[in-house]
């Protein structure tokens, strides 16, 4: 839900730090530590579409570690 509302989300997983974030015009981002962006048009989109180690969130989120909201 956090990800709904427009909250920046940082998380990490297999020892590497990730956040998401969203910007007034809609856009959602997915970036990292060493500062590899990936842009989406929604946070559905960013969900569905983005990928950390070719794996989609959903796939992964059981085991990433979120930081903060």
């Amino acid at each position: 839900s956090a990800i709904v509302y427009g909250n920046e989300i940082h998380f990490s997983y297999h020892g590497k730090n990730y956040w998401i974030t969203h910007t007034s015009d809609g856009l959602s981002h997915l970036s990292d530590d060493l500062e590899n962006t990936q842009s989406f048009n929604s946070c559905r989109d960013l969900f569905e579409n983005a990928r950390i180690d070719g794996s989609t969130l959903e796939e992964i989120w059981e085991k990433v570690v979120v930081d903060a909201c």
